[in-house]
């Protein structure tokens, strides 16, 4: 939802309903709707401002390390190559089992112009929460041991034509003493075409390998893998009819902390108005 304020600013939100997919009893089923995200939106030229909680992607690593909603301030400067300043809060017990709960984020990023043939950026961003971070991250015997993290990242990519793109990113936690393979996320995934809903019989590929040790990858944004997970992901998708998307994913790979063998397979339709 969407209401201009002035020529200025937008006020903006999203409502989620949610349901119990276990139970079909609607007398016995705890419906909701949710409220996820509010936020006013403001644009003066190539600047643009965020207050309230509005979604949050970093654009370096193509969200690997981050792409939920947050509730703070966001400013973009430029609307192509760009800078960007985060200063929020991030309600983590849903991605740590209630182990860390809410927590500070700030954040800086430069990014290239995204069209170009080449494409670069760089990073960082800081995570905080002094009672929690430093005595339950980890196991009995390997606890994170520092009250915050401070990740670094970069992202390289070349576009060798209109359909096919390389894209490979690092970044590094560079506090804690867990072992390196929890500190650090990296990525390599070549792209080939792209479907567009109002394109039907368009389609896309994708074929990457990926290391996400889960003090380093937060919330990353793919489907069919999560944090602390490492290992190949490809997947394709396809428009059969105008505004409609089908997407099929298949990760194989294993746990970072646990090295044991995993497979996902994720698919999904959407449906555009």
């Amino acid at each position: 939802m969407t209401a201009r304020v002035n020529e200025h600013w937008t006020a903006n939100g999203r409502m989620e309903y949610a349901t119990e997919d276990d139970n079909l009893d609607t007398a016995a089923n705890s419906n909701k709707v949710l409220v996820n995200r509010v936020w006013a939106q403001g644009q003066y030229g190539k600047t643009t401002i965020m207050l309230g909680k509005f979604p949050y992607f970093t654009d370096v690593d193509g969200g690997m390390i981050f792409d939920d909603d947050l509730a703070g301030g966001f400013v973009q400067f430029g609307d192509k190559a760009n800078v960007k300043l985060l200063g929020a809060r991030y309600d983590a017990r849903g991605i740590t089992n209630d182990v860390v709960k809410t927590v500070s984020m700030a954040g800086v990023e430069l990014n290239s112009d995204p069209t170009k043939k080449f494409t670069y950026g760089v990073g960082y961003h800081y995570i905080s929460n002094k009672d929690d971070m430093k005595n339950k991250l980890g196991s009995a015997d390997d606890k994170y041991n520092a009250e915050s993290m401070n990740i670094w990242s970069v992202g390289l990519g070349y576009r060798f034509d209109k359909n096919a793109k390389l894209f490979g990113t690092y970044a590094k936690n560079t506090s804690g003493d867990l072992e390196t393979k929890h500190r650090q996320a990296w990525a390599v995934q070549f792209d080939y075409k792209g479907s567009d809903i109002s394109k039907p019989g368009s389609w896309g590929a994708f074929v990457a390998y990926r290391h996400l040790g889960s003090c380093a990858s937060i919330v990353p944004t793919y489907n069919s893998m999560f944090t602390d997970k490492k290992g190949v992901n490809f997947g394709v998708n396809f428009v059969p009819l105008k505004n409609i998307k089908a997407y099929v994913e298949y990760f194989t790979g294993k746990g970072v902390w646990s090295d044991k063998r995993q497979d996902t397979i994720f698919g999904r339709v959407e449906l555009f108005f």
